[in-house]
C-alpha cells in the first residue's frame, strides 16, 4: 500500500520557524510591493527538508532501478 505524503500546509503548526532573516540594509521597498500576511506553512527547516526527501523517492529514477522500455515488435 502506498502512503501518500501530506501537503506542507497540513504539516502547519502555528509559531514554527524554518528560517530567520535578519534585518539587511536594502532600499526602502516600494508599499505595493508590501503585504501585511502571507499565506505560508509554518514548518521547521528538517521538516521541510524531509517532506521534499520523501515526495522525491516517490519519483522513479535511474537510482532506483532500471526502466521498463520494452518494444513490441507485434505494435508496429
Amino acid at each position: 500500500m502506498i502512503s501518500l505524503e501530506p501537503l506542507i500546509f497540513e504539516m502547519s503548526k502555528k509559531g514554527r520557524i524554518g528560517l530567520y532573516i535578519e534585518d539587511c540594509e536594502i532600499e526602502e521597498i516600494p508599499k505595493e510591493f508590501l503585504r501585511e500576511e502571507l499565506n505560508l506553512p509554518e514548518v521547521s527547516q528538517i521538516e521541510v527538508v524531509r517532506h521534499f526527501t520523501r515526495l522525491s523517492q516517490m519519483n522513479w529514477g535511474v537510482d532506483i532501478g532500471p526502466y521498463p522500455l520494452r518494444l513490441m515488435y507485434n505494435e508496429i
